[in-house]
């Protein structure tokens, strides 16, 4: 199950910083629900979604190579501790 809504269309071109905010909202054993948005320069959401994901391990899905595609968390000083949305 999975959904979304579309509010505004980006340009691929866009070349300023937006927001892109994820929840993880709810989890069992076997499976977990969350939601997010893109929030633009301006503060308008472009773009909501929601799922419920089985979890499977990434090499079950995909041929994916975490180190390859860099997939890691990368902190900074600059990190803040609490975002307010």
């Amino acid at each position: 199950m999975f959904g979304q809504h579309l509010s505004k269309f980006i340009d691929d071109d866009l070349d300023e910083e937006i927001k892109v905010i994820a929840e993880l909202t709810d989890e069992d054993k076997r499976f977990f629900k969350g939601n997010g948005k893109i929030i633009l320069p301006d503060g308008k959401v472009a773009a909501v979604g929601s799922g419920r994901y089985l979890k499977m391990a990434i090499e079950k899905i995909t041929d994916f190579d975490r180190e390859l595609n860099e997939w890691k968390i990368v902190e900074t000083e600059t990190d803040p501790d609490i975002i307010n949305i």
